[in-house]
Order: C-alpha cells, then structure tokens, then sequence
C-alpha cells in the first residue's frame, strides 16, 4: 500500500508541473486482495492525493485528480441540479449524491467510482443488499484524457444494465480556463442514435427507461458544449429529464431541469 502511495503522489507531482496537461491514470497490474475495496470506499487510504479508483479482477487502474478544481467543478455541477430540483419542490432528503461509493459491475469481477452520481428517491429505498446504481454520472478529466473518460462513461452504461441513463463528462483545459462538456445516453432498444441531436432538436429524446443488456446498448452524444469562466463559447443550455432522472413520475412541479448560460459559467468559477 505504501509503494502505491507513493508511486501516486510521484504522478501526481508530475501532473501538476505539467500543467495538468500529462497522463493522470496510474496502472496497476496487480491489486493486493482486498485493496480494490478498501481504496474504493475509504478515501483516506491514500489522503495525500485526490483520486477515483476502478478494477477488473486483480487489475486496477488510479485515476489521479490534478487538483481540488476538478472536484469543486464536478460538486458546483452538482450542486446546480440540486438547487433546480429542490426549486421544483423536490425534498432535500429523498436524493442524494455519492462521490464516494465503488460501484461493482454486473457483467465482471470489477467496479469503478464516479466523479459523483445522483442516487433518486426510488433507488435511495432499496435494500441494503442491492446496489444502488445512480441514474446520473458525472466523469471529469483533464482535457488530454478524452478517450478515457469516454470509456468510463461507457463503462456505467454497460456495466449497470443501463440503470445509469445519463452520464455528463467535463473535459477541463486548465490552461484555457475551459470546460468541454458532454451529455451521453442510450438509445431506445432496436433504434440508431438521432444524429446531431444537440443541434437540431430544441427538447431532447428522453433516455430509455428499461433495462439494456450490453449487447444491445447504443450510446450517443445527446447534449455538447463549451464554457469559461465568463462565457459561453457553444450551446447555451443543459437539458436534464426529470422522469429519467428520478426515476419515477414528476410530480407537478418537477419539471425538466434546464441549466443557463450563467449556470454553466459558474460551474467554471473555480478554474
């Protein structure tokens, strides 16, 4: 455990003299038994570094964060949705979010933790024994990481029967001082993904609310854009379905959550 520390904080030092531009995944070819759970739901196994952990059997892959930003962004996301849920009357305490939960695949022998997911009242109600899988993910990375965090965006699809029906990525650029974001989903079964949907259609499909085996899954970009801290540079909004969200019926006041421009430039503030 003290070598995996410490070959952390080295790429961790290395990322950020780099300016957060460089790898920020650290391999790992052969997990300790029992370390994949205990780096997975205790953060203070390795307290000097800010990470997000996933495995396949004995393999395990470390996602390092550069820096506090990319937690504080992924939180200010969060907080966002809360506030337009709890404006549409939804309470407090029947949802909540779980940046620190390891979640175990169905398909495999691994798992993976989240930047941080929303768990809706339906879910949050389960038995103890039940996994609790999030309807919404949100991954973040640094902008060089793009094809890793597609693939872990693919990897709640997958890996949850598509209970996740929405998984937002924030690819940050620390030194432009930007944030490109992406909204990903599944399509209905047996149906090809609308193309361009994210220009041409003014409300979105709705993600599928049944269950998908893999085999079936086809997910594509619903919803895309980028923001600073003081502008919007493409697509002024962020569309967020209640019913897929929730995971039940809206009630009268839960309509669907539409984040602004000014939304989305706050969520930039602390880059």
């Amino acid at each position: 455990m003290a070598a995996l520390q410490q070959e952390a904080e080295a790429l961790h030092r290395k990322l950020n003299e780099d300016g957060e531009t460089s790898n920020q995944y650290l391999m790992v070819k052969r997990l300790p038994k029992g370390v994949s759970v205990l780096l997975g739901e205790y953060r203070k196994m390795m307290d000097s570094v800010i990470y997000r952990l996933s495995w396949e059997g004995e393999r395990g892959q470390i996602r390092i964060i550069p820096s506090p930003a990319y937690t504080m962004t992924t939180r200010r996301l969060a907080d966002k949705i809360t506030d337009a849920l709890l404006d549409r009357g939804v309470r407090f305490r029947d949802f909540g979010w779980g940046s620190t939960k390891a979640y175990p695949s169905l398909i495999g022998r691994g798992g993976k933790q989240p930047d941080d997911c929303f768990l809706p009242p339906t879910r949050r109600e389960l038995p103890a024994e039940e996994v609790k899988w999030p309807t919404l993910v949100i991954v973040s990375g640094t902008s060089e990481s793009q094809v890793k965090v597609i693939e872990d965006a693919s990897w709640w699809f997958e890996n949850s029967y598509g209970q996740v029906r929405m998984v937002i990525t924030l690819l940050i650029n620390k030194i432009k001082k930007t944030i490109d974001w992406e909204m990903r989903q599944l399509t209905e079964r047996g149906r090809s993904p609308p193309e361009k949907s994210y220009f041409t259609r003014p409300y979105l499909e709705m993600p599928p609310l049944a269950l998908q085996h893999p085999a079936e899954q086809q997910q594509y970009i619903s919803q895309m854009g980028q923001f600073s801290q003081d502008r919007i540079i493409k697509n002024t909004r962020m569309y967020i379905h209640s019913r897929a969200l929730l995971d039940r019926r809206p009630g009268p006041r839960e309509k669907d959550i539409q984040l602004n421009a000014q939304d989305l430039i706050d969520i930039a503030k602390f880059l």
